[in-house]
């Protein structure tokens, strides 16, 4: 390729990302519904100790008060406690091939929030059972029950609120249905930053350039804000007679695809309360391929197929069709 060729790929890659307005997304009000619902919930545990434990009925009122409060602290210290599972957890969990693994991650993740919310409204229920024998025993009893009555209905409010891809989604781990696919990718690494090259079947892989060599060039472009109040724009490679799907996305609201003979719709995110993957960099290539980047990932979907795909780790993919 020639000089001129890759100083205009870096150029496109090392764009910063736009920004835009658009209106946040159900799981971002999801903390909103729970600061309140820890009242119900409350309530609710406050009633089934009381019954199961055999309290004195006119000291609900404390019970129901001392819960509360037990809420209010798990969800508080909650906060601190899902940063930390999704900045340094959920990656050992994730590994090299994120989106495989999501259902595996997300169980490990809840359990080990379940366990840990226990532990912390443990003294609480301490406190309410102190005149009871056996109180240490009963007392994380009660707190292992509190926590089936508050996660049966926190959990219901917080998968509503997540995001997944279409359930007609398939994935594909052989990126079998993108080996005839006749383009190039060229991104930016995550492993060392430097810039790649790869074929949307995850062939061809080679190193094309080094970061420190296009220092100068990342400077200059980081201090160029591009901002826009509408929709992410999407690269479109097909012929106008192709385009049989139309494409958009938003900055949250991942990838949406319809068909315009159909109506058919297919939905591409990831919004989890311990990971959000962006849909970023989206571009159409013939064939109703759409190769983007979600979260740290390359992806290419099918949407004919309906099959998805991890092609490499990186980000701000740009798509060079074959000459």
């Amino acid at each position: 390729m020639k000089d001129k060729q890759i100083i205009f790929l870096i150029t496109f890659l090392f764009l910063p990302s736009l920004a835009y307005a658009d209106a946040g997304t159900a799981l971002m009000y999801a903390p909103m519904v729970h600061f309140f619902l820890n009242i119900p919930i409350a309530v609710l545990e406050g009633f089934v100790i009381t019954l199961l434990f055999r309290l004195r009925w006119r000291k609900i009122v404390v019970v129901i008060g001392i819960m509360l409060l037990a809420n209010y602290f798990s969800a508080f210290t909650g906060i601190f406690i899902v940063k930390w599972l999704r900045n340094s957890v959920s990656p050992l969990i994730l590994g090299q091939t994120p989106l495989y693994r999501i259902s595996s991650t997300l169980w490990i993740l809840s359990g080990i929030t379940f366990l840990l919310t226990i532990i912390l409204e443990w003294p609480f229920c301490y406190w309410i059972l102190r005149d009871k024998e056996k109180r240490l025993k009963k007392s994380f009893s009660a707190s292992l029950i509190a926590q089936v009555v508050s996660y049966a209905l926190l959990a219901h409010l917080y998968l509503s609120a997540s995001v997944f891809p279409s359930v007609e989604i398939n994935i594909d781990r052989t990126l079998s249905f993108a080996s005839d696919t006749k383009s190039s990718i060229y991104f930016i690494s995550a492993k060392d930053n430097g810039v790649y090259h790869i074929r949307p079947d995850g062939s061809s892989l080679q190193k094309v350039f080094d970061t420190d060599k296009v220092t100068s060039y990342q400077t200059t472009l980081n201090n160029s804000k591009k901002t826009s109040s509408g929709i992410r724009l999407v690269t479109d490679l097909r012929s106008e007679a192709a385009r049989d799907w139309e494409i958009w996305t938003g900055y949250w609201t991942g990838i949406e695809a319809k068909n315009k003979r159909t109506g058919y719709r297919l939905h591409i995110a990831i919004e989890t309360p311990f990971f959000v993957w962006p849909a970023r960099n989206i571009t159409i290539l013939p064939g109703n391929q759409v190769v983007f980047q979600l979260g740290e990932q390359i992806v290419i979907c099918d949407l004919n197929s309906r099959k998805l795909g991890v092609i490499t780790l990186g980000r701000d993919p740009v798509v060079v069709l074959d000459k």
